[in-house]
């Protein structure tokens, strides 16, 4: 019975080096990533700018592609949208904004996993936060995007992620919505979730596709 179960614990172990072997040899069909694949409409939010990252970011993050971007809607009610994509081939990846926010000084909270309902009866999990520096207060909601699914809650995400890879889905997207607080009040609070949940909805089918990834025809 010892014997069967080091067997067990050293194939679990493994599991996520052999995933990461098939990976490698499964990513010689090369792809085209655009995450500015974006509608300009999202819900109620209208495209109005389009911002690059510095240099030095964009060189620590290592994205596939990437995206920044200002909606705002008649209101003036504003959501930045960022997204990435990763390929899933090598050990770069997304920052979490659990650990982005304290890094830039701001006081966030634990992140509180959620779940989203999509049209269709379909359900996607992600995860929210506040953070706050000096006066100002964000609501933040983000997820993890995988190219054949939607994303699931942890830790059955994690087992799910290693899966993907031996099917050949190891590219995923990174989204992360961020909205002003109006007053520290717990209802501005609320109608800011509920805001970028609306949001959430009508840009996770985009985000979906654009993480697919188009094939193209590799060089000679």
């Amino acid at each position: 019975m010892t014997k069967l179960r080091l067997v067990l614990v050293l194939a679990f172990v493994s599991l996520p080096l052999v995933a990461a072997r098939v990976v490698d040899l499964r990513a010689l069909t090369p792809h085209a990533y655009d995450a500015r694949a974006l509608p300009e409409q999202v819900g109620s939010h209208r495209l109005l700018r389009e911002q690059p990252l510095d240099a030095e970011v964009v060189s620590m993050l290592e994205p596939e592609s990437y995206t920044m971007r200002l909606y705002e809607d008649d209101r003036d009610s504003a959501v930045w949208v960022y997204f990435a994509i990763y390929s899933g081939t090598d050990t770069t990846g997304a920052h979490d904004p659990a650990v982005c926010y304290p890094a830039q000084g701001w006081d966030a909270s634990a992140p509180e996993e959620r779940g989203i309902d999509l049209p269709g009866g379909e359900r996607m999990a992600v995860r929210a936060m506040g953070a706050t520096l000096g006066r100002k207060e964000e609501r933040v909601l983000y997820w993890f995007q995988p190219a054949a699914r939607w994303p699931v809650f942890t830790p059955r995400e994690q087992v799910q992620r290693i899966l993907d890879g031996f099917a050949g889905h190891s590219q995923y997207g990174f989204v992360r919505l961020s909205t002003q607080v109006s007053a520290p009040t717990e209802e501005e609070r609320r109608l800011a979730d509920a805001k970028l949940a609306e949001v959430a909805i009508a840009l996770a089918p985009s985000v979906r596709q654009a993480v697919t990834g188009v094939a193209v025809s590799a060089p000679r």
